[in-house]
């Protein structure tokens, strides 16, 4: 049966420990919950990030925007999302606080954190910590009592822990970041050098029109199929190689003119 595909028993932690879930840093990094281990709330989400090398999985709509926007976060180096905490420490924090610890099946399940983001900073790399809910998640007393076990147990690492809301990822930006991401892997990369330059030069030729008609120009100049260019400037956004005012509606709309190729004024 399709529930049973979910249900935690103490064989599966084990499965999941020899694995080596929630080891690694980087490409090496193999999350705790993989998108096809649990029910997702909402879109689950599989996003290739070039930083990091490698696919992560997100569990909702809104851990893929809050992912978004520490990616595109300048300090930030790695990503680290479902983070497993150690059992036997929750269930210590539980047991303190005395309130329940996280179960299923009757079976003490092992926590995680959402995000756990490794940024820069003036002392060297730090993490940080996230948990991220629905706006609504934070009226519930039975997750607020779960996140109270995660806050605790980062402050015992003098980790910074905060909560990221459905609310404060949801707009314009994090639905143009979504668009441009898509493109972050391109299994065609051999002639993307001469059409990123011949986009650029076209940027500067067409100021007026707008970024999806000067990326069609390209494509009939040089023979491509149509969208090629495009997904050539998404992924040129991605990686702040071409920069735009994100809070636009729809920014492939905008006029040539409004984007700006990095190192130039």
């Amino acid at each position: 049966m399709a529930g049973r595909r979910y249900t935690w028993t103490e064989k599966r932690i084990a499965k999941f420990k020899r694995e080596g879930r929630g080891i690694g840093t980087g490409a090496t990094y193999i999350p705790w919950l993989k998108v096809s281990d649990v029910p997702s709330l909402g879109r689950s989400r599989r996003v290739f990030w070039s930083t990091s090398g490698r696919e992560h999985h997100l569990l909702s709509d809104i851990e893929f925007y809050a992912f978004l926007h520490k990616c595109y976060d300048d300090a930030t180096l790695d990503i680290r999302e479902q983070f497993p905490l150690p059992r036997e420490e929750t269930l210590k924090i539980a047991e303190e606080i005395r309130v329940q610890h996280p179960r299923a099946n009757g079976v003490n399940i092992v926590m995680t954190t959402d995000l756990l983001v490794t940024q820069t900073s003036a002392y060297g790399p730090v993490d940080l910590a996230y948990a991220v809910k629905q706006d609504a998640d934070l009226h519930d007393e039975r997750t607020l009592e779960k996140l109270e076990i995660e806050r605790l147990y980062w402050e015992s690492r003098s980790t910074p822990w905060n909560i990221i809301v459905g609310s404060s990822v949801r707009g314009n930006v994090s639905f143009n970041l979504e668009w441009m991401f898509e493109c972050q892997r391109d299994p065609e990369a051999e002639d993307e050098p001469a059409i990123r330059e011949s986009f650029v030069e076209a940027l500067d030729d067409l100021k007026a029109f707008p970024l999806r008609t000067v990326c069609s120009v390209i494509d009939s100049r040089l023979g491509l199929r149509p969208g090629r260019t495009l997904r050539v400037a998404r992924r040129m956004l991605s990686q702040k190689k071409l920069r735009v005012n994100l809070t636009a509606r729809s920014i492939q709309d905008l006029p040539a003119s409004n984007f700006v190729v990095a190192g130039e004024n």
